[in-house]
């Protein structure tokens, strides 16, 4: 096999190989430069199709992560987060994404992390919220018109608003940029990150964003809920949500409405069930039947 076929061979297979394991025993072979090489370049190099290469580069990432430390097994501190912060805020453009598919698993994790596995703490566990504030700040920082950049970032404000790891929700500004993010994205990964992110971030008050800043989007939110069927729980979640700022298009009764005959009961739904709690009778009675329906 020549060079030229290799590469391309380990191109495709990282392009579509889902299974983190089988990716992680080439990266340990002796092909594993090259696969790490061809599969950072395709994810940058802005050709049609890079986007596909986004679970390859965070679980690369994270191998990477791993190696530069020696360790085997890591607990978040504040010295792993201050690591992150740096490379974050003062790395190039590719350690800067690779910070945030770092930052990513580290939220998804929410606190061991193991190579090749992310081990979840038990529900009693909890990270105190201050460790993660600054982290977020910094990636709320990195929303900007870069696609890899942005999808990595989006990824990683999405587990840290789903696990609900700060102290404080995000400030008014960064949910109407998150809102932004998710409306302007071409590519439908980048749209369906950015579309979680939002959906994913503590409830703010309902009159903390002004109406008419969200733009004249009725039929726009109409359409989002019946959105790619691929992307269907990320853009239902996220136009509901602007609805119920927007107490448009929907009342709040067709609002229950929307959100019980158009959203999957998910038990791990946070701003949506924190809309539901501000919905009245109505809302708790969807509350409730999620519930029933968690418990079968």
């Amino acid at each position: 096999m020549t060079l030229p076929t290799l590469r391309d061979s380990l191109r495709q297979v990282a392009r579509f190989d889902t299974t983190a394991f089988s990716l992680t025993r080439i990266r340990e072979g002796k092909f594993g430069a090259i696969l790490r090489e061809v599969t950072e370049k395709a994810y940058f190099d802005g050709q049609p199709g890079w986007a596909e290469y986004y679970s390859a580069m965070a679980d690369q990432s994270m191998e990477g992560f791993y190696a530069a430390t020696g360790e085997q097994e890591i607990s978040v501190s504040d010295e792993m987060l201050n690591s992150l912060k740096r490379k974050l805020s003062h790395g190039d453009r590719v350690e800067r994404v690779r910070a945030a598919f770092v930052s990513m698993n580290v939220a998804f994790g929410k606190g061991r992390l193991t190579p090749g596995h992310i081990a979840l703490e038990s529900q009693e566990q909890t990270l105190p919220g201050s460790k993660f504030q600054t982290l977020r700040a910094v990636l709320q920082g990195m929303l900007d018109d870069d696609p890899p950049q942005l999808l990595a970032v989006c990824w990683a404000l999405a587990w840290i608003g789903q696990n609900r790891l700060c102290a404080n929700p995000p400030k008014a500004e960064i949910v109407l940029r998150l809102f932004r993010a998710w409306r302007e994205a071409q590519l439908p990964e980048v749209k369906r990150m950015a579309a979680w992110a939002f959906a994913s971030q503590e409830l703010l008050p309902r009159n903390a964003i002004d109406k008419d800043a969200w733009g004249d989007i009725n039929d726009w939110l109409k359409n989002s809920v019946l959105a790619d069927p691929g992307f269907r729980r990320e853009n239902r979640s996220a136009a509901v949500i602007v609805a119920w700022y927007r107490q448009a298009p929907w009342n709040d009764a067709e609002l229950v409405e929307q959100i019980a005959s158009a959203i999957e009961p998910y038990s791990d739904d946070p701003t949506l069930r924190e809309i539901l709690a501000n919905l009245g009778e109505a809302g708790a009675q969807v509350l409730k039947q999620w519930q029933e329906l968690a418990r079968q």
